[in-house]
């Protein structure tokens, strides 16, 4: 049984019954009874009426603008016409929630001491509101007043106060009002397909490619009937052919049995293709519709199309995609598109070659409808690999069973560490030692390294040691991002010539981002600003190829010999979906056969399944678990399982355990939450410790910070994406602090020493925009996505929502980290000496993982900013307030059944309903 009041699942009938039972759903439920009977509630009833003489319009809510630290005073008048025929007494003048700003004061006692006030026809009684608050912010409160007539009938009449509270700062550079107010732009109407498509010449190559491509890839095109299946979200419909009911049938089956052999190849397929679906769906929101398209000026055959979404990646344009431009004011019934190439990215416009017909119907000022396209070339990979999985007979890669211990590959007395500190390290010593010795073959090593504690470095150590101690060996290091892979060549070069390491970039890549460090080893040539793939026989003579996933499917085109690879690493493989994984493997490397000597079939996988995981757009895609990663799925297996002694076997598997990055308070909760605490404190003390005497912090020694605040999150413009004035404030002026330099610190906190993390493009580029004004703009701010596998001395999380209400969407979105556990562990995990969370404490609560977080920041007495308090007095309390208004009380039928738990509440209603908690 699942409640939807409380957004919680039980498991049997005792714990739905305790559930419902608790106070917690009984105070959720009366927030549900306000929102349902919220018309009735606040309407104005029996003659009597609340007024405010400060504020023209009160129904249903009264506005009340103040500043920091100034009361302001207001008159609620509580009028009873003289048509009445009987007086009636007012018995309670309750605020719903006991939020501190907001004071009521009467003369008769009806607010402090329960006494009851008789209003006579034509009488009026006076309520004093009485705001002030001691922080910026906004906040809606109920105010219930309960009445009772002449003939004993209860009934209660409800107002919202809704404070905004301004910190009175005239800035320039705080400017933070939205610059018009925000309108959702109407999707625009699909651009129907072209009769006809002119197609461009593909530019000349900016690769010299000498690398041979023969193994076939092929188009993989989505199936027609699938389409239509995944039009209907994979459900019957009415009028269904029998032949489209049998497909349904079929398909279903592949993606609801247990991943299998035989279910393999169509259950990825068939998720790939939904998925590949959705984003040629999410493309399409960017058409363009009646835009121009100029000349390049130092380029004549170029053209210049301006796209403003671009530096925020909408659209994601790269070099070598495909435009497709029709002219806006063609009325013919043949409807023609031109094709063009993407050749170059600016911040704001791209440059495209199309063919000599588009030259020749070009006229200058002309206008174009737009549509983008995506590479498909990672999904085709995809697709070829999975379907090589079975005659490749990867299986002991992808469902290994029993742990059968090999021939060690190589044998050894004693190791010479490279890095002394790794020798030093228990857990990554074991995994240096089992990666040489290979026991884990037929099957994949796993190396499980959780934030901080050494992953890349015990990589890195493990290579080295394969290259020198395997004289034979050939390896390959492979990673989802450039980034990951850019890191370990640069580590590699410490102990390696150049010349023994290839890194294989894309020529989609831009050059701007390629690795200085590594241009004596890699396929760029600055000269000619081109990128080149030397001829397989030529590859085959480096030691270490080092490539992104998808590049690696060049070296099974070029159908290099099988294990020609000794040792296939993947890095942050937790990150990469599956059939993402398995590209530059099959066909490359088969599982060990004990029939055979050598040292070959070592493939090894390293990451941490509780960081981010895959994008994954599609919900059918995502509900049958594409975007579990490999190493998440081996993980689950038995054999990778803990024994009975409580340790994994660590010829297969090994999870490092020493976390050096992170202060013990900062690494507490997460430890907690996804390392069954077992991650040991060695991070350096004089790092750690070199902020626990800052002035600002809440608690000295406890260099964690949780500041509540209650913002505003808006939008602006036709911009969808959210930010909040009020955490930005806070958020900067906290960065100008740590700059000062003053109040206790131990270190000189550096610009490059913070990283702002937020889920909300619009709140990075504010904050952005404000720090370059205060010359600051060295202060790293970005998703979630972009600090994995980074970290910084102090880390400031602003989480900009600030209603439940609209928490909700976010989990219907898949917008920022509010509900998705692995977001807040990358964030929580990056800071070394100080974690700040600046956010709405009622909002954040509401997830598991934040609440602990914000539970312990109480406990260890460093939450500050609004008042917050214990979560059980203020249910209890709540409780009361509603009892003492007679809200909720008499419970219709249906409102009993709903409370009972008899009704579902759909989720929809749930996302809809503006709960008055979160406008507080």
């Amino acid at each position: 049984y699942r409640c939807e009041l409380c957004n919680y699942t039980c498991r049997n009938a005792n714990t739905k019954a305790q559930h419902l039972e608790s106070k917690k759903h009984f105070v959720e439920f009366l927030k549900y009874y306000l929102w349902q009977h919220e018309e009735t509630l606040v309407r104005d009833k029996h003659h009597v009426t609340l007024s405010c003489n400060e504020v023209e319009d009160c129904l249903p809510t009264i506005h009340i603008d103040i500043q920091k630290e100034q009361s302001v005073k207001l008159t609620l008048q509580v009028s009873l016409s003289r048509e009445s025929q009987s007086d009636v007494l007012l018995q309670s003048c309750t605020l719903l929630h006991p939020f501190p700003v907001v004071i009521l004061e009467d003369e008769c006692g009806v607010v402090a001491r329960d006494q009851q006030v008789k209003i006579f026809p034509g009488g009026i009684y006076t309520v004093v509101i009485v705001c002030c608050s001691q922080h910026a912010g906004k906040w809606r409160i109920p105010l219930a007043l309960k009445f009772q007539s002449a003939e004993g009938r209860i009934f209660s009449i409800v107002r919202y106060l809704e404070v905004l509270c301004s910190d009175g700062v005239k800035d320039d550079l705080y400017d933070l009002e939205p610059s018009t107010l925000y309108q959702a732009v109407p999707p625009l109407p699909r651009l129907p397909d072209a009769d006809k498509i002119v197609r461009a010449d593909k530019p000349k190559s900016a690769a010299t490619q000498e690398l041979e491509r023969n193994v076939e890839l092929n188009i993989y095109k989505i199936p027609d009937e699938l389409r239509e299946l995944q039009k209907h979200g994979l459900e019957c419909w009415d009028d269904m052919s029998e032949d489209y009911a049998q497909l349904l049938s079929f398909v279903r089956k592949h993606l609801d049995d247990p991943l299998s052999e035989d279910s393999y190849w169509g259950f990825f397929s068939t998720l790939l293709f939904l998925e590949e679906i959705q984003m040629s769906t999410d493309i399409r929101r960017y058409d363009m519709v009646d835009v121009p398209i100029n000349p390049r000026p130092t380029q004549t055959d170029l053209f210049v199309l301006e796209v403003l979404g671009l530096m925020e990646s909408r659209p994601s344009v790269l070099k070598g995609d495909r435009v497709y431009a029709r002219l806006h004011s063609d009325s013919s019934d043949c409807v023609v598109e031109y094709e063009g190439y993407v050749c170059d990215t600016m911040v704001s416009c791209v440059a495209l070659q199309f063919g000599k017909r588009f030259s020749k119907v070009y006229i200058k000022g002309m206008k174009f409808d737009v549509r983008f396209t995506f590479n498909r070339l990672p999904l085709r990979l995809m697709h070829r690999a999975i379907s090589m999985v079975e005659s490749c007979r990867l299986w002991d890669f992808v469902f290994p069973e029993i742990a059968n211990p090999s021939a060690p590959a190589l044998r050894f007395r004693r190791l010479n560490f490279f890095n002394k500190k790794v020798e030093k390290n228990a857990e990554q010593f074991t995994a240096v030692k089992n990666i040489l010795l290979g026991l884990h073959r037929p099957y994949p090593y796993l190396l499980f390294g959780p934030p901080g504690t050494g992953k890349t470095v015990t990589l890195v150590e493990a290579m080295k040691q394969v290259f020198h101690l395997i004289p034979s060996s050939k390896i390959l290091v492979v990673a989802p991002s450039n980034s990951a892979g850019d890191l370990l060549a640069e580590r590699l070069l410490e102990h390696l010539m150049p010349s023994q390491i290839f890194r294989m970039y894309s020529s989609s890549l831009n050059p701007a981002r390629v690795s200085k460090k590594l241009l004596k080893c890699c396929n760029y040539v600055p000269n000619t600003k081109t990128f080149w793939f030397p001829a397989r026989s030529k590859l085959e003579g480096y030691r270490i190829i080092i490539a992104t996933l998808a590049t690696g499917g060049r070296l099974v085109s070029a159908d290099f010999p099988l294990n020609h690879f000794t040792h296939i690493f993947i890095d942050e493989a937790g990150h990469a979906l599956e059939p993402e994984c398995l590209i530059p493997i099959v066909g490359l490397m088969s599982p060990w056969d004990p029939n055979e000597k050598g040292p070959g079939s070592h493939l090894i996988l390293a990451g941490d399944p509780m960081q981010l995981g895959p994008v994954i757009r599609n919900r059918l895609a995502k509900d049958h678990n594409l975007g579990v990663s490999l190493l998440e799925q081996l993980m689950e297996l038995p054999v990778y399982q803990r024994h009975e002694n409580g340790y994994y076997n660590p010829q297969l598997l090994t999870k490092l355990l020493k976390n050096f990055r992170s202060h013990r308070d900062v690494l507490h909760i997460p430890n907690q939450l996804f390392y069954e605490s077992e991650l040991q404190v060695f991070a350096d003390e004089v790092v750690t410790e070199s902020l626990s005497c800052w002035e600002k912090l809440p608690s000295r020694g406890c260099p964690l910070i949780f500041h509540g605040v209650l913002g505003r999150d808006l939008r602006e413009s036709h911009n969808p994406s959210y930010y909040n004035p009020e955490e930005i404030k806070v958020v900067v002026d906290y960065v100008m602090a740590l700059l000062d330099g003053k109040g206790g610190l131990r270190t000189r906190v550096r610009e490059e020493d913070i990283g702002i993390v937020s889920p909300y493009r619009k709140q990075v580029l504010k904050i952005r925009g404000i720090l370059q004004k205060r010359n600051k703009g060295g202060v790293t701010v970005g998703s979630t996505e972009e600090f994995q596998g980074q970290e910084r001395l102090v880390i400031i999380v602003t989480t900009v929502r600030s209603n439940p209400d609209l928490l909700s969407k976010d989990i219907r979105h898949n917008l920022g980290f509010l509900r998705n556990s692995k977001r807040f562990n990358v964030a929580v995990t990056r800071a070394k000496a100080l974690l700040i969370i600046v956010g709405n404490p009622w909002t954040l609560s509401g997830d598991h993982c934040w609440n602990k977080l914000l539970q312990f920041c109480i406990k260890k007495k460093a939450y500050c900013g609004v008042p917050f308090g214990d979560v059980d007095e203020e249910l209890h309390e709540i409780e009361r307030r509603f009892a003492r208004a007679n809200i909720g009380e008499e419970l219709s039928p249906e409102d009993r059944l709903v409370f009972e738990g008899h009704i579902p509440i759909t989720q929809k209603t749930l996302q809809e309903e503006p709960r008055w908690r979160d406008d507080i």
